[in-house]
């Protein structure tokens, strides 16, 4: 959902100067990078957690839209012709349409013989 928002806002947010400048480069992202960690790190310490992953969301949200949205806009020249790249991008949607059909009989077997180590769980999404 976020990401799909985020797309309908880009061209949007590629008129406003600060964002050419200030969000699409490397510094920005390894600062929003750091800064998440550092944020959770600190509340977790203070004691803000309440066993709740989703208590983070405060500090996590902001930080991952600031760096989605400058990911979208940092050049990486060497990637840009890359041939591995092109076909493993071409294989992730069909991937998402296998596994978005597979997980219902994958967890049918799971609950059925009791499956719970990882390692199966993993053998077993590939197999499926």
């Amino acid at each position: 959902t976020i990401a799909v928002m985020l797309t309908a806002l880009k061209p949007k947010l590629d008129e406003i100067k600060f964002f050419n400048k200030g969000i699409y480069n490397w510094i920005t992202i390894i600062a929003f990078s750091v800064l998440m960690v550092v944020g959770v790190t600190i509340a977790y310490k203070r004691g803000l957690h309440l066993g709740d992953y989703m208590m983070y969301s405060l500090i996590c949200l902001p930080c991952f839209i600031v760096i989605l949205l400058g990911l979208s806009g940092v050049n990486v020249g060497f990637l840009e012709k890359s041939k591995i790249l092109s076909y493993c991008s071409g294989l992730t949607y069909p991937f998402f349409l296998a596994q978005l059909f597979s997980n219902h009989i994958a967890w049918k077997i799971m609950a059925k013989y009791a499956i719970a180590s990882n390692w199966l769980i993993i053998i077993l999404g590939w197999l499926v």
